[in-house]
């Protein structure tokens, strides 16, 4: 007898040019990396913050919130992130926060 067991945990991707580009935004090195890629913050020059919300399907059920924030400083670039999906019987949030450093023109880590 083989048994399986799954968990899920959907990374809800936030920001309009990462839904434009159908949620393909990993390589992008602008305030959103502090949600879809931490390395990429280490590109960011300027103090920068986003908001986001969508409606999905005219629902608030299944709505995402959030908020991004990237603060340079000599050593690299630190970024703070927050999003929330649901409604009041049921959601999910997710907060983080990072560091990134470049080394070179190309190359960042977190």
């Amino acid at each position: 007898m083989f048994l399986t067991s799954q968990a899920w945990n959907e990374n809800n991707p936030i920001g309009s040019r990462s839904s434009g580009m159908g949620n393909a935004s990993v390589s992008f090195g602008d305030v959103w990396s502090a949600h879809h890629n931490q390395a990429g913050l280490g590109f960011v020059r300027d103090i920068s913050a986003g908001t986001y919300y969508e409606n999905r399907f005219l629902l608030k059920e299944i709505s995402v919130k959030g908020g991004v924030v990237a603060l340079p400083i000599k050593a690299g670039t630190f970024g703070l992130t927050i999003s929330n999906f649901g409604y009041s019987l049921y959601n999910e949030n997710k907060y983080s926060l990072s560091f990134a450093k470049t080394f070179g023109d190309k190359l960042s880590f977190r």
